[in-house]
């Protein structure tokens, strides 16, 4: 039987998809579905060395859809009883598989784990793992006041595990999307858990590094950061339960910060506020009339430059 089905998307890091997958044991009771974002010519020279560590699959997507589609070809492919997703660029913390054994077996449809987290490039401590590991503090004080945040906040699909049942039955998927693509599968499966649980030991590891996707300043990665913001806003609003999304005062900032990709990228954004009918449109109109006439002002003459 297969308890763990492990889902590591790549993309152009060979090296540091080698330490994941080798930060998960060699045993007859996990898989290991790498998949590989279009990168085949860095893969190539250690495709020998990742299949030879236990039960890796190296299975490929269209790297113009992201992380999100990489991750919905291993979901057809995985077996397991339970889902663990890996970033290529992080790890497994050691006897971390130790920690995962002790829950495998229970009824609960989600189990959050704590993590840490370092900065690539020096090995240092970064605090991107700080947020989550709160939330499952918090939840293991006071569950019926935390329950709430665990589910709708808790956005990554790292550390934690995830019974297969529940995607499968709500036919939850990631979107196919550059970045933000885990925000509304995080919810969704957050949302549909019938019962889920802490636990206070860390088995997971998470980089962070300049280039990653969340820092990216490029157009299309922060439309995606937008749409996706938004999408995760609607849902919730969908469920009366606005208040727990972690980045429910960021769309006005999200959207003033759009202001140097030109004109067309910013109907764009209006158009997906539109589409999605958020309330937020008083507050858009306000804001391009503060911006239009901070431009004209510009353009006209200053008073010293008049010809009277």
């Amino acid at each position: 039987m297969i308890n763990y089905s492990i889902i590591i998307p790549h993309r152009n890091s060979p090296e540091l998809l080698l330490k994941a997958v080798y930060s998960v044991p060699e045993r007859a009771d996990l898989e290991i579905l790498v998949v590989d974002n279009s990168s085949y010519d860095c893969i190539g020279p250690i495709q020998e060395t990742l299949l030879s560590h236990g039960r890796v699959f190296l299975l490929y997507s269209n790297n113009t859809k992201g992380a999100g589609r990489a991750r919905n070809v291993a979901l057809e492919r995985a077996t397991g009883k339970w889902l663990l997703f890996l970033d290529a660029d992080d790890y497994f913390l050691p006897r971390a598989f130790e920690e995962l054994d002790t829950w495998v077996e229970t009824g609960y449809d989600i189990v959050y784990f704590k993590s840490r987290s370092i900065v690539l490039s020096t090995g240092k401590e970064s605090k991107r793992h700080m947020f989550h590991n709160r939330l499952i503090e918090d939840f293991m004080k006071d569950g019926n006041t935390a329950e709430n945040y665990l589910r709708y906040r808790y956005l990554g699909p790292w550390g934690k595990l995830i019974k297969r049942s529940l995607v499968e039955d709500h036919n939850i998927v990631f979107d196919e999307v550059l970045t933000h693509e885990d925000v509304l599968f995080s919810m969704h499966t957050g949302h549909w858990a019938k019962t889920v649980q802490c636990s206070g030991n860390a088995i997971y590891c998470v980089t962070d590094s300049p280039g990653s996707l969340l820092k990216s300043r490029k157009r299309i990665h922060r439309r995606h950061a937008f749409l996706m913001t938004l999408k995760g806003m609607c849902f919730l609003r969908s469920l009366g339960k606005s208040q727990y999304h972690p980045y429910k005062n960021q769309l006005m900032p999200l959207f003033r910060n759009s202001k140097d990709l030109g004109t067309w990228e910013l109907l764009r954004w209006i158009g997906m506020v539109l589409k999605y009918r958020w309330n937020m449109m008083p507050e858009i109109v306000e804001y391009l009339k503060r911006r239009s006439a901070r431009i004209f002002s510009g353009l006209l003459p200053k008073p010293s430059d008049r010809n009277y």
